[in-house]
């Protein structure tokens, strides 16, 4: 069963509902801090650095014997998240964030506990982050800005629509103190959940997660900074819906270089997304704008006031421009190619990876010109794969192949009905 999660805007917030949300998501930004430091005073106390190093150099002794000579397999003796260390951040953070609810504190600190078990290194990809962490080949994790708030069932109430239509939610995410009592309470905020707009494909699913239809799963509240406002991301089941569709019958998605993309299925070449002329006009308006802020920020007085961070905003903006327009057409592109495998009943896709060279990566510009607007190949992967499992269709990757590598093309060719 996959899950959706719907980013809903919060209207119609009161002052004290901003202050104090905001407030808990500092906190939330303090806490990751105090975690992660917690984490490695409670390693550095207990020598896990040597132990651990003496266990890779066991492992990697035994992985260098032949097979047949391999006695047991070596264990290792650090835990990367001890039982013990879990029940004193528990208390130690209780009584550093007083007025974090009780739920969302713990909620918080599971999204922790899973990126630093399960998260893989980057610097040292054989290894996970906490290990390399241990032995100082990698760096912990910290947070600078105001991080977002979860929250789950206990702590939020959807209401049913009002006489127009809007759709209320109530929200607890801090604790208060009652003198003389032992359980504490929290303040409920109240507002409404704008559908609307660029939001309303999900207007139906709100409406039947307030009517009980779906079962809530993890939620959070974010604070988009450039925008000032407040989302409500809640996150449900969707349920699978299979379609009758036959395994070996196989399409095949490539990105073209005169066109966008093109779809074959059946021996038919079907073109999807026009041929480049929007993607081109967009890009070139955004890149132009980009450089004349950036010449004309460069060439002001040497005061030019109002601090960094409000020069580099107009930057953030068309930087964001961008990543909305490409996932905008990406999200139309699988609309169409899953509707497409469907109603011609194919089971198997054969996605070929994008390149530099695409007419998405290099349509509008500029020739000598550098810039950061390429495609995100891997976006429009994750997307389809998440809707064909929807339907039951299997999505297979394929790496790029052309010039020189004339019989890979021609055997997805064939693969496609040719």
């Amino acid at each position: 069963m996959a899950t959706l999660t719907l980013r809903l805007e919060a209207v119609e917030l009161t002052t004290e509902a901003r202050q104090q949300w905001y407030a808990r998501a500092c906190e939330m930004r303090d806490l990751n801090n105090f975690v992660w430091r917690q984490w490695e005073a409670w390693h550095t106390q207990r020598d896990s650095t040597r132990l651990l190093r003496e266990d890779l150099d066991n492992y990697a002794a035994w992985k260098e014997t032949p097979k047949k000579e391999r006695g047991e397999k070596p264990t290792f003796r650090v835990q990367a998240w001890h039982a013990d260390f879990a029940t004193e951040l528990y208390h130690a953070a209780r009584e550093r964030f007083p007025a974090l609810a009780t739920r969302v504190l713990t909620l918080a600190i599971q999204k922790i506990r899973g990126n630093v078990v399960t998260k893989k290194s980057i610097a040292v990809p054989s290894l996970k982050w906490w290990q390399a962490i241990l032995i100082d080949r990698d760096r912990r994790g910290s947070s600078k800005h105001p991080q977002p708030i979860p929250f789950d069932r206990s702590k939020c109430k959807l209401l049913p629509c009002d006489s127009l239509g809007r759709i209320s939610m109530e929200v607890s995410v801090d604790r208060v103190e009652r003198p003389g009592k032992k359980t504490a309470l929290g303040t409920v905020h109240e507002f409404f959940l704008k559908t609307g707009g660029k939001r309303r494909k999900y207007a139906q699913l709100a409406h039947e997660l307030a009517a009980g239809q779906h079962k809530l799963r993890g939620s959070q509240l974010v604070y988009n900074a450039n925008k000032k406002k407040w989302f409500v991301c809640l996150t449900i089941d969707q349920p699978d819906t299979p379609a009758e569709v036959d395994a070996e019958q196989v399409a095949v998605l490539r990105a073209g270089t005169r066109v966008n993309w093109k779809l074959r299925i059946n021996g038919t070449s079907n073109k999807l997304g026009g041929r480049g002329h929007h993607v081109a006009h967009v890009r070139r308006g955004l890149l132009l704008q980009r450089w004349g802020r950036q010449e004309s920020y460069r060439h002001a007085p040497a005061r030019k006031g109002r601090g960094k961070q409000n020069a580099l905003a107009p930057l953030f903006k068309l930087q964001n421009r961008w990543n909305n327009f490409t996932r905008r057409l990406n999200d139309e592109l699988v609309t169409q190619v899953v509707q497409t495998l469907v109603e011609t009943g194919t089971g198997t896709l054969v996605l070929v990876g994008g390149d530099a060279q695409r007419l998405l990566a290099v349509a509008g510009k500029i020739e000598g010109r550098e810039d950061s607007t390429g495609w995100p190949w891997h976006q429009l992967e994750q997307l389809l794969e998440q809707k064909c499992n929807k339907f039951g269709i299997a999505v297979v990757k394929r790496a790029f192949c052309g010039g020189k590598h004339k019989r890979k093309a021609k055997a997805l060719k064939e693969l496609a009905g040719d």
